[in-house]
């Protein structure tokens, strides 16, 4: 079982900040924000993932927290539909907070659209940017030496590297 902790905001732009609409020359014609901090969407995609995984502890008994840094997370619609979610992700051993693995993970999604500008809608880039941060959150979860090391599996994948 782990708890989720800490993802700092990397990405050296605004917290809420998550991508545009863009018109013809490049120009923001629709901006995206949360509605509320990206780092704070970007734990709870993780603890929504341990949850339904049944790997969601509580702080007091588990031996693991999951943490890292929001290295990018945007998406914009200028003539096609891009979503990037790059995070990288550690397991610490609690409650010493000693690292015990690290890695980024990174998705990068494209889709064809049909016009930029007023024919884009905010809904649905939004709802495209979230499935690619689930994607990537998919991955690290699918991770087998990320799993071992929620484990307490590490010092064996640490011996054989």
């Amino acid at each position: 079982m782990a708890v989720v902790g800490p993802f700092a905001d990397d990405r050296g732009t605004n917290a809420n900040w998550l991508g545009a609409i863009r018109g013809g020359y490049g120009n923001p014609l629709k901006k995206l924000h949360t509605d509320r901090p990206v780092s704070e969407v970007v734990e709870q995609a993780f603890t929504d993932a341990l949850k339904t995984r049944q790997l969601l502890g509580v702080r007091q008994k588990s031996n693991v927290e999951i943490a890292g840094d929001v290295i990018k997370f945007d998406c914009n619609y200028y003539f096609r539909r891009e979503a990037h979610a790059h995070l990288l992700v550690k397991v610490l051993s609690l409650p010493s907070h000693n690292q015990v693995f690290l890695r980024v993970y990174r998705t990068d999604n494209v889709e064809g659209g049909w016009g930029a500008g007023i024919f884009g809608n905010t809904d649905e880039l939004a709802q495209f940017a979230q499935r690619t941060l689930n994607e990537t959150v998919d991955k690290v979860l699918a991770d087998l030496e990320f799993i071992a090391a929620l484990k307490g599996q590490h010092s064996v994948l640490q011996n054989k590297t």
